[in-house]
């Protein structure tokens, strides 16, 4: 259970924690395993393409261009005599996620304007700056939240940006949907977490979540108002 008397920051994460991301990503990725199914059997295309964006994370990060270079690299590596126009045909599948509208998911605006009077709300979140910039210009969040766009979620990384806004790791709240980046990250630091699921999950953020006395599992991110105010 979160212990509110000492939480005086609360971070939130925001693809599919504040608005719809990871859907996009799906709708994409199923159409590059539809194109490359000409080619090769789905569970092959499928292993190699997730493990082809596991390899590209440390250099690339997260976000579009990311997903549309693995795509490409995947099915090069597959199927070396793959023909230009299909290359073109997968690039021209993923450019839909630059494009994608910023869709907000239930009670965020109203949990967040009702946190914002007892507590410092800030988001933090990862991937490529002009996509999660324009993700959050979109948004009908107030845009005086401080928003930290990180290379990556890691521990290190939340410790040197608590350490830079002066912010106590043990005074310190994360909400988001990610086990690895919005949960155990944090916890490891000294910080609470709060896991919302949301339901789909990227498969390299997604892993069990421990028994902890410093996490807590909601059904819904309006249930932050009964458990903090």
């Amino acid at each position: 259970m979160i212990d509110k008397r000492i939480v005086e920051t609360i971070g939130f994460d925001a693809d599919d924690t504040l608005w719809e991301s990871n859907n996009f990503y799906i709708d994409v990725s199923e159409k590059f395993y539809e194109i490359m199914r000409r080619y090769c059997s789905d569970a092959e295309i499928r292993a190699a393409f997730v493990a082809r964006e596991e390899d590209n994370i440390a250099e690339l990060g997260y976000g579009a261009k990311a997903v549309i270079l693995s795509m490409i690299e995947t099915a090069i590596r597959l199927y070396p005599s793959i023909e230009s126009r299909v290359i073109e045909e997968i690039i021209a599948a993923g450019r839909v996620l630059f494009r994608v509208p910023t869709i907000m998911l239930p009670n965020v605006c109203e949990t967040i304007e009702a946190l914002q009077k007892k507590y410092r709300v800030i988001i933090i979140t990862k991937g490529e700056v002009s996509e999660q910039s324009r993700k959050f210009d979109n948004s009908p969040l107030p845009h005086d939240i401080p928003y930290f766009i990180l290379g990556d979620k890691s521990p290190e990384s939340y410790r040197r940006l608590l350490k830079r806004e002066n912010i106590p790791c043990e005074s310190f709240l994360m909400v988001g949907n990610s086990p690895r980046s919005d949960v155990l990250a944090p916890v490891e630091i000294g910080a609470q977490a709060c896991y919302i699921p949301y339901h789909t999950t990227w498969a390299h953020e997604d892993m069990p979540i421990p028994e902890h006395e410093r996490i807590a599992t909601l059904s819904d991110i309006g249930d932050l108002r009964h458990i903090l105010l």
